[in-house]
């Protein structure tokens, strides 16, 4: 059996899968600073689990007779997806004020930063890569908080480059700005 070109790129897409590496952001960003008991580490990864499937859910949905799957959509359409994820993630922030769980409030800021990223530059700009700009986004936290060896993650964008190409999603220009998103998005984690 020949594997083909294309089952290469759908491969690579799989792997790099956007929604894996914001999880493994958010672990890789927030185990190390972890100064509650078991209970709330917890509770603090049920509520995470929880606001990822809510973005999974929401990016899954079924309106106007089909799947509401992101590189399908048109730039408004795309727009509505952030505008809704940021309405979200910043509502809860506010009801979640009066809490203690600093790192949980972090992680809802990062939502808010990034879906807010993610809606300026596909409103105004062009579509960005999700793809590109999770994976930067995790390389940029993995470097900070685990091993400068996170560098080497770098070597894996021309091929993720490649395959979002080839299977016809994206053009260069928005890998460009999948890579830009994710690198302010990752800076902006730091600060946190």
């Amino acid at each position: 059996m020949k594997l083909s070109k294309k089952f290469f790129a759908n491969l690579i897409s799989l792997v790099f899968n956007p929604f894996l590496f914001i999880y493994l952001t958010i672990f890789f960003n927030f185990n190390k600073v972890f100064t509650f008991d078991s209970t709330y580490k917890y509770i603090f990864f049920v509520v995470t689990v929880a606001i990822l499937m809510l973005v999974y859910l929401l990016n899954t949905l079924q309106i106007k007779d089909h799947a509401l799957i992101l590189h399908s959509l048109n730039r408004k359409d795309r727009d509505n997806y952030y505008l809704i994820c940021i309405f979200l993630m910043s509502f809860i922030v506010l009801f979640t004020n009066s809490f203690t769980l600093n790192q949980f409030k972090s992680i809802l800021l990062f939502f808010v930063f990034y879906c807010g990223m993610m809606f300026l530059v596909n409103h105004n700009i062009d579509k960005v890569s999700m793809h590109v700009s999770a994976f930067v986004i995790f390389i940029v936290t993995f470097i900070h908080r685990v091993s400068y060896i996170g560098f080497t993650f770098f070597l894996f964008l021309p091929l993720l480059f490649w395959a979002r190409i080839y299977l016809r999603k994206h053009t260069l220009f928005q890998l460009y700005l999948g890579l830009f998103v994710g690198l302010l998005t990752g800076i902006f984690i730091l600060l946190l």
